[in-house]
């Protein structure tokens, strides 16, 4: 029933646990962002799926991830940031299709990569080797990498599992 409705009309937002019988959350997102690739996919889930967290961020399955319990405040604004998202891209893909690809902007913020370690040596180290044409970012826990995620525009993940 979901698949049909996804393939008749445009939605902005898919929210998905990532626990749910006959299907995981990340695999109905994978399958949502095949019939509606503009719809920002938003996972819920606990801190012990981390492996498929990351991998779904990796494949571009996932705008956000939600951990489980959520705040209500801290979902609606993920689901509000997640609506404008999905309008932008949308009417950048109407722009892009009428007008061809708009030209790349030269300047901007440097790409940002975040680096979960429990080593506190190591972002230094990925620092050193990127160079200053990125801005690396390191947290020890969860917790931090949750809050720089929310902070900082993280291109990039390096994750010891």
């Amino acid at each position: 029933m979901l698949f049909r409705s996804l393939k008749r009309q445009i939605v902005d937002v898919i929210v998905s646990d990532q626990r749910m019988p006959g299907m995981t959350g990340i695999e109905l997102l994978r399958a949502a962002r095949e019939l509606n690739p503009h719809a920002m996919r938003i996972l819920l889930t606990g801190y012990s799926d981390l492996n498929a967290i990351i991998g779904s961020i990796n494949e571009g399955e996932i705008f956000r991830f939600v951990n489980k319990p959520w705040s209500n405040e801290d979902l609606s604004t993920t689901v509000a940031r997640a609506v404008s998202a999905a309008r932008a891209s949308a009417a950048v893909a109407a722009k892009q299709s009428a007008d061809g690809p708009a030209p790349q902007a030269p300047s901007g913020p440097l790409p940002s990569v975040l680096v979960m370690d429990d080593d506190k040596r190591v972002p230094a180290q990925i620092q050193a080797i990127l160079g200053e044409d990125c801005r690396v970012f390191g947290a020890t826990t969860m917790d931090e990498a949750v809050s720089l995620l929310e902070r900082e525009q993280i291109g990039v993940v390096i994750s010891d599992t």
